[in-house]
């Protein structure tokens, strides 16, 4: 009935000349569609000059919007399906230390929401060959470009200065002209972001020149050591987020880290059923982050 239904809008609204089938063909199918809806559309004058009825000219709209309705169901149920039964299963890269925090938060909840995708976590500290060449989605902070992948957005990682509560209370408030005498974290792993890591231990950003007395090769542990009192780390701002200590205090608020742009991408000339899938991770990733108060940047 939706070929009927077409021709009989196209008709409706421009005449003869819109229809695709021949002015027979035409009739007969609006036989049809007067048999569904027991009603009487079109009168036939002669062989071409046909026009509506009354019941036709008011029917008209309403047959164009259902078609409009049919066709946004038959999108919707596609694009539905496949998620579902065809290319079901979708691979996402990201660094170690927010895959084991924040992001187990961001997707615990996924395969109930979408129990026919399969979801395969590639987890490293460094953004390997194996994450670029196999990765449908990309959520890591870029020193270069990636021209395989699209970015869609990112937020930015802010990073300061933190201790615990208990080291402060055991250790007293660092200032500027003590934190000489203070333990300092650090990050002792060599990748591109090792700088940024280690921001507070060359002299920069208004503080003195450091020595880590603690290191880790792990980031997430390096926060972790600073909420259970092993001294002072650089931290991200937005670590209640991404962490979740409650016990860790932002210390010499007057100092600034680094800010990291941490990019959203997915991967180029994906299909569309894949292009369907991404959209479901954007999707979740931009609303925890918009629960939790972190902003989107469009990229």
């Amino acid at each position: 009935m939706i070929e009927e239904l077409k021709n009989f809008v196209n008709f409706a609204e421009n005449g003869l000349e819109a229809v695709s089938v021949a002015p027979n063909d035409f009739l007969s199918q609006m036989q049809i569609l007067e048999h569904n809806i027991n009603r009487k559309l079109i009168r036939k004058i002669s062989a071409t000059d046909i026009i509506l009825t009354q019941f036709g000219h008011k029917f008209a709209p309403y047959a164009k919007r259902c078609l409009i309705t049919i066709n946004e169901g038959l999108i919707a149920a596609s694009a539905q399906q496949s998620v579902y039964d065809f290319d079901n299963q979708l691979t996402i890269g990201l660094p170690q230390d927010s895959a084991s925090t924040w992001a187990i938060n961001c997707v615990k909840n996924f395969n109930k929401m979408h129990p026919g995708l399969r979801l395969i976590l590639f987890a490293d500290n460094t953004l390997t060959e194996r994450i670029r060449e196999n990765a449908d989605i990309v959520f890591w902070s870029l020193n270069e470009s990636l021209s395989n992948y699209e970015p869609l957005w990112y937020i930015r990682y802010e990073y300061a200065l933190y201790a615990s509560s208990e080291y402060i209370k055991l250790r007293g408030l660092p200032k500027i002209d003590n934190i000489k005498q203070h333990d300092i974290i650090a990050y002792s792993g060599t990748d591109n972001n090792a700088k940024v890591s280690n921001w507070h231990l060359g002299g920069e950003y208004g503080l003195p020149m450091l020595r880590p007395t603690v290191l880790s090769q792990s980031r997430d542990l390096i926060v972790k050591m600073v909420s259970d009192g092993l001294g002072i780390g650089a931290v991200c701002k937005q670590q209640e987020v991404f962490y979740g200590y409650p016990n860790l205090m932002h210390i010499l608020k007057q100092i600034n880290g680094p800010v990291l742009k941490h990019y959203f991408l997915v991967r180029k000339n994906l299909n569309e059923p894949m292009r369907c899938n991404t959209k479901l991770l954007d999707d979740l990733f931009r609303d925890f982050f918009d629960k939790n108060s972190v902003r989107v940047y469009e990229a």
